[in-house]
This record gives C-alpha cells, structure tokens and sequence, in this order.
C-alpha cells in the first residue's frame, strides 16, 4: 500500500531496490527467497518490476486520485487505494505463479547447462557483482552455506571482529582510499587524488606465488587535458603554497595547510620542471602491487575441499591535475576554495577550523575496519592505517626487491 501511494505520486522517479522487492515477495506473496535458487529469485524481481510498471490500471488510478485530490476527499482516496491495491496484487500473483514453473525449469536447464560445461578452463568464466566498497569486503562465505541452498554469497551485514582503538592522523586520511583535494581559487587550480587500479579473482585456496614479480615504474606521466595548452614552472606552485602560509592568521587552518601542502609538494617532486597546464600527472605510489584475501568464516559447513576467498590486487596510483596557474591573489575564508572529499560516500568537507574533527570522525565511523594487505613481493603485512600515513610505500627489503 505505501508503494501504490508512492507511484501515484511520482512513478517515472521512483526506483526500487532489489531488496525492497524481495521484501514484497516475502510479505505479499509467501515466496520465500532463502528457499529458491538465485536464478528463481532474479526472475521473480524481474516481473515485478515489467508488470508492476505495465499494470493497465495505472491511468485510470492517476486520473481518479487526482479528481478526489483536488475535492480533499481523504477517505475516498483511500477506498480507490484499498480496492486498487487487492487488484493489484492480485494481477502480479497471477503473473508470479505463471512464472513460477518456467523459473524452475530455468533451473534445472542452468544446472544441465553447468555439467555440460564444468570441463571449461576457469578463465572462460566471469562474474558480474554490484555492491558497495562494504559489502565487497564481507561478500565471500569461506564455504558455501548449506542452509541458503549452497550460497557463497553473504547478504548480511558482518560486524567488525576486532577493535581499533586509534584514530587515523589527518595525514593518513588524505592519503587514504580514493581522498581527493581540491584547491580551487580564481589564479589555481589543483586536484590531488590517490587512484586504486583493481584486480578481482574468486579462488579456493590461496595460490602461491610462482611467477615473478614485476616491478612498477616510479616515473610520472602526464596526459594534457584540451589541445590548448601552457607551460609553468613547477617552483610556481610552491611559491604559491609559500604565499598562502605567509599570510594565513589562524594557526588551526595553517597546520592543516601545511601538511596538505607537504604532500602535494612531495608527489611533484617526480613531475618534469615545466609543466604544461591544464594536464593530469600520474605515478605509481609503491614499487609493488598490493593484495589481500577477503572471506566470511562460515562454521555451518565443515567440507575440507573449499577455502573460498575473493582475492583484491590493488595498484594504487598518486595522481594529481593542475588545471590553472597564475599568480597569487588575496584568498578569502578557506571553505570558499580548499575542499576534501571522501570519493567513496560521494561526501566533501569544505575546509574550516574543525575540517581535522569532521573527516576523522567520518573515517573512524566508515573507514577504519579495513582488512590488511600484503605486499606481492615481500610478503609483508601492512595495515590500512599504516599505508594511509606513510602514502602507500613501504620499503621491500626481500631478496626478490634487490
């Protein structure tokens, strides 16, 4: 009933999530999902979304509420609503159970389909996955989950298993996953960014390494933005940095300055001497690729031939664009032109006094449960705080790095 009402309203904006329509399943017509299989489950969704938008009632529905709307007849709106909501349902059942031995079918024909082709080399296999970064981390049971018809797949939230008593320094927050800068005044702009290139490999049992390990190049490269373009010294954006600081008047806001300055000045110190503008600028931020296994532990299955895990390899790259720059003006307040943005919660803190508090409680709440990492050629075991502060590098002391 409060989604009839709300398609009333507005049904060309209104999108359901897929867990939304479970829910409708479950409580409209007893179907439950945690007893189908996934392919039974897909197809269900998928006709609740054609035929709850092909319903031929929907004009005639819109046409009355809106004359009852225009009376504020309230308790005969709800009457249409009550009438039209049991015809409803009842039109989506019909479609659901016509559906309901076709979905079966489809998968006892999936299952055929995978015998036949269970002899295929494991790189003509894809999965397509949508989920968020959090979901990702938590998204591989270890086994498959005897009681959700042999899933893999785990839908629920998992709690942290372990405690982090510290808080992430201000300097390792901007160095952290995809953390993006921007100093944007009327002569400069600047973003600063750390870039993550994945990789994604569902395995059972870790593999060992056998093949060596490629080294990545330190050098910066740059891609020009526009086929206009012109040259500056690089100086010329620490002489700005320079200016800034020389006649900023609150401390709070100087400290918090320097260390974004700092980096970005150390991230140039690889750029070529002239640099053309506007122009994107790119380096590898490690000599090594980054990987780490993430699982659910699953107690419910003891079968000794699975240990599934999702391996993540990561390269993570420093990146930084200069889309203008001139001589220094007078700047105004600095939430009127420095910005951090945390690129994965789609969320910007405009710089202030208090920009430090903010962003830590942000990552403390978001970001501080993050499985650890493992260098590709070392072995070494990093954490996410301590990759964050020290700008994903590490020294790699193996006799594979010499």
């Amino acid at each position: 009933m409060l989604l009839l009402k709300r398609l009333i309203r507005n049904k060309q904006n209104t999108v359901m999530t897929n867990t939304q329509i479970i829910e409708i399943l479950s409580q409209e017509f007893d179907i439950d999902v945690k007893s189908c299989h996934e392919l039974e489950v897909d197809i269900y969704i998928k006709i609740i979304k054609k035929y709850l938008k092909d319903w031929p009632q929907w004009e005639e529905l819109e046409r009355i509420s809106t004359k009852l709307c225009t009376a504020n007849d309230f308790d005969a709106i709800m009457k249409v609503l009550d009438h039209k909501y049991k015809h409803l349902k009842e039109y989506l059942g019909v479609m659901l159970e016509a559906t309901k031995p076709l979905a079966k079918k489809a998968v006892a024909d999936l299952s055929l389909d995978h015998n036949k082709e269970k002899n295929l080399d494991s790189s003509d296999v894809a999965l397509e996955v949508y989920c968020t970064r959090d979901q990702l981390n938590h998204l591989i049971f270890r086994r498959p989950r005897t009681d959700l018809n042999n899933s893999i797949f785990n839908v629920e939230r998992v709690e942290p298993t372990r405690i982090s008593l510290n808080t992430l320094s201000f300097q390792a927050i901007v160095n952290f996953w995809w953390t993006k800068i921007t100093i944007d005044t009327a002569n400069v702009l600047i973003h600063r960014e750390l870039l993550y290139k994945y990789k994604h490999a569902l395995i059972n049992q870790v593999p060992e390494q056998s093949k060596p390990v490629a080294e990545l190049h330190s050098a910066a490269i740059s891609i020009c933005r526009g086929r206009k373009t012109s040259e500056y010294a690089k100086k010329n954006i620490t002489q700005y940095f320079t200016r800034i600081l020389s006649t900023c008047n609150d401390e709070n806001v100087k400290q918090i300055l320097e260390i974004i300055f700092q980096i970005i000045r150390t991230d140039i110190k690889t750029f070529p001497d002239q640099l053309k503008v506007p122009a994107t600028y790119m380096r590898h931020a490690s000599r090594y690729k980054y990987v780490r296994h993430l699982f659910v532990e699953n107690d419910r299955n003891d079968d000794a031939k699975y240990d599934l895990q999702l391996e993540e390899i990561v390269t993570p790259l420093v990146q930084v664009f200069v889309g203008r720059l001139g001589k220094y003006e007078k700047l105004g307040p600095i939430k009127d032109w420095l910005s951090i943005e945390c690129c994965l919660c789609k969320m910007k803190f405009q710089g202030s006094t208090e920009l430090v508090s903010v962003l830590q409680a942000h990552f403390t709440e978001c970001h501080q449960h993050e499985a650890d990492w493992q260098c590709v050629n070392c072995k070494k075991m990093f954490g996410i705080d301590y990759l964050s502060t020290h700008r994903w590098f590490h020294n790699c002391n193996s006799t594979a790095a010499e």
